[in-house]
């Protein structure tokens, strides 16, 4: 079994753009996370070739976000490959009311969450606490062991490579 694991290429959020509050999920690529997403699939289609990478028995899992999809779509154009899935345990770590704010937004906006989160975070709980309204750490790691029980039953399905197009915390 080979994974190959993709981060979406930058995003207009990478680089602190004025991004007009867009939800998460619609926060798109830049012009640049286009070129790195492209160059990433001719990679990939050079190394399958040169290593005998069978990709008419491979399956690409995207996650359903924007910048991940067209990173798909863009790395797709060179590997061609025919099963794709979007899957929703590969979305980005969900951070709530404190998505795409700083800290002293957060503590000015939401003072109670914002210290109850900071004391945790700072007991050796930061695995553990949960964004208000959002997701932990320790969330993420189980939706991300959820979607390998995916990869494992297709492997034992006959599938043998896999593409993985995701976010930097999943």
């Amino acid at each position: 079994m080979r994974i190959f694991l993709i981060r979406h290429g930058e995003s207009i959020q990478n680089t602190y753009e004025n991004f007009d509050n867009l939800p998460d999920h619609k926060i798109y690529l830049t012009q640049k996370g286009e070129q790195q997403a492209d160059e990433c699939g001719k990679f990939l289609k050079d190394y399958c070739t040169k290593n005998n990478i069978d990709l008419s028995n491979a399956t690409m899992f995207v996650s359903p976000y924007a910048r991940t999809r067209k990173t798909a779509e863009l790395v797709n154009n060179h590997l061609q490959i025919e099963d794709v899935k979007e899957d929703v345990a590969l979305i980005e770590h969900q951070y709530g009311l404190f998505d795409n704010i700083e800290d002293d937004e957060r503590l000015a906006k939401f003072p109670d969450e914002f210290e109850l989160y900071r004391r945790y975070y700072n007991n050796d709980g930061k695995f553990y606490i949960k964004f208000p309204q959002g997701e932990s750490p320790l969330d993420v790691a189980l939706r991300t062991r959820q979607f390998l029980e995916t990869l494992f039953r297709d492997y034992k399905e006959g599938k043998e490579n896999f593409f993985v197009v995701s976010h930097g915390t999943t």
